[in-house]
């Protein structure tokens, strides 16, 4: 059964990602400067159980992305889902990297639903310690990265990556993968392996055994372009 990768049932909930079948291990991304890009989205969430609120704190993945690599960005994509549920005003969305202070965040556009499961957000001020990613409507290649983080990663850690994944189909507008991610991987990135750090889609859902399933960036780049 294909799960939307939330964060509801636990109050706070981190990354969980594990290898897909033919990945040789999983790697810590301080080896790799480009995936820096990828930080925690905090969200002060709210939903209703029998008419009363229940308030929890939402975590999910953003990435900070550019149209190119060569200068600083305030843009992030995460997944339009992590947002479903921010209705605590009071509080900010933040963006946050290790143990450093989170950066607010505010909702640009969004795909509106889990079809388009996409949101683009904007920090407030350019975050020029942190090289983005560059976000391409290249079509996805055969090979694919993701980035996330795992449950049990120190606060400090900067994301893990999942390589050698390989697309295995469609899900709707949607593409599937062989990457296995837990439950908790939501709005984590999707990468080309070209060396390049090129930002091709959104982690969205999957089944935590055989597959993953991400939002292509192909599909709203269109979207986000105007706010380069």
């Amino acid at each position: 059964m294909i799960f939307v990768m939330r964060f509801a049932i636990t109050f706070a909930t981190t990354f969980a990602i594990i290898l897909a079948p033919g990945a040789v291990a999983q790697e810590n991304s301080n080896k790799v400067p480009a995936f820096t890009a990828v930080g925690r989205l905090l969200v002060p969430a709210v939903r209703y159980e029998e008419g009363y609120p229940r308030h929890y704190d939402e975590h999910c993945s953003a990435t900070l992305v550019a149209p190119d690599t060569s200068r600083a960005s305030k843009l992030l994509v995460s997944a339009w889902h992590c947002l479903e549920d921010y209705r605590d005003l009071s509080r900010p969305l933040l963006f946050q990297r290790g143990n450093a202070p989170g950066h607010p965040v505010s909702v640009v556009v969004t795909g509106g639903s889990m079809d388009s499961d996409w949101a683009l957000l904007r920090l407030d001020k350019p975050q020029a310690d942190f090289q983005p990613l560059r976000a391409a409507s290249n079509s996805p290649p055969n090979t694919l990265i993701m980035a996330g983080f795992p449950n049990d990663m120190p606060r400090e850690e900067t994301a893990a990556l999942v390589r050698h994944c390989e697309l295995i189909g469609r899900d709707g507008r949607d593409l599937r993968s062989n990457c296995v991610l837990k439950k908790g991987a939501s709005g984590g990135a999707v990468i080309a392996p070209d060396g390049a750090g090129t930002f091709i889609g959104v982690i969205s859902r999957g089944d935590s055994e055989s597959q993953s399933i991400f939002v292509p960036v192909e599909r709203f780049i269109d979207r986000i372009q105007p706010y380069f």
